[in-house]
């Protein structure tokens, strides 16, 4: 499905060059060029001078802009995987140790619940919230979902043991994954569900960029935007793959010593989101 989607809707915007152009280059076996010679050669004099222009330096990809925009996705990238690890760990726990004491059954539900939820609100409220807040507003409140995302987890634990499983916890619960749909959004999301009715594969190839794309893309400097992507997503990536084995680790170091209650863990998470809160406000009010 995956294929289908990217084959049919997407559009070809590469422009192939005309014969001529490649025995100007001496490259007669080339099926096409690349968008950028296909330009330069309308403009003979120039072709050149562009050939001769070298790659800038790796060095010139380290700027503020670059290194802010890329901790940001960093942090939030590292903080959105550990409420994805907690979520299943805490909800199935004991009552006793903290958790929610769900069987697997109910955990499924929950998560099902969640994810059609997140999928619906970031369809239907990313446009609106985008267009009334601007972007670096928007990220602010949708990484500000972090703090009450991990706060909620020992709330919910105190409030089980003490009360039960009934109508409040449940409320509780609902909150919990209506912030954690928040901070998917931070992501950004497709065009709004009533333009996606008027016509489907324009929805696909026309998506809004995310708010953390939109500052990494306009901070790469002229020439590495390539480069820029890369290696945010490798950060990213990085955070990622270390967020499970630090967050389940930190949890089961929190239970075992009783640090706070065994709630240590969210406390510290929540320190985390507010200096991910705090790089986001660092960011440019529109775009680099």
């Amino acid at each position: 499905m995956s294929i289908e989607l990217m084959l049919h809707p997407l559009r070809q915007t590469l422009r192939k060059g005309p014969p001529e152009i490649k025995e100007q280059l001496g490259e007669p076996n080339s099926a096409h060029l690349p968008d950028t010679e296909y330009n330069n050669a309308e403009f003979p004099n120039s072709l050149i001078d562009t050939q001769d222009q070298q790659d800038p330096p790796s060095s010139t990809l380290f700027t503020r802009p670059v290194m802010l925009a890329i901790a940001s996705y960093g942090a939030l990238s590292f903080l959105e995987m550990s409420t994805r690890i907690f979520l299943p760990l805490v909800y199935t726990t004991s009552i006793r140790l903290g958790g929610l004491g769900l069987d697997p059954e109910l955990m499924g539900i929950c998560i099902a619940v969640w994810g059609i939820t997140c999928g619906v609100l970031q369809l239907t409220a990313f446009d609106p919230i985008l267009k009334s807040l601007g972007l670096r507003r928007t990220f602010i409140t949708l990484t500000s979902c972090l703090v009450p995302s991990f706060l909620l987890f020992p709330i919910n634990g105190t409030h089980t043991q003490n009360k039960g499983t009934d109508v409040v916890l449940w409320v509780l619960v609902l909150v919990q994954m209506l912030c954690l749909t928040g901070v998917m959004m931070s992501y950004g999301t497709q065009r709004p569900l009533f333009r996606a009715w008027r016509g489907l594969p324009k929805c696909l190839s026309t998506p809004i960029s995310g708010c953390t794309f939109v500052y990494i893309s306009s901070a790469a400097p002229s020439g590495m935007l390539g480069a820029t992507n890369g290696l945010a997503q490798t950060v990213a990536s990085v955070q990622r793959a270390i967020a499970p084995a630090i967050s389940a680790s930190l949890f089961s170091f929190s239970l075992e010593n009783n640090i706070m209650g065994g709630y240590g863990v969210f406390y510290a998470m929540t320190l985390c989101s507010l200096a991910a809160v705090w790089l986001a406000s660092r960011l440019p009010p529109d775009r680099w």
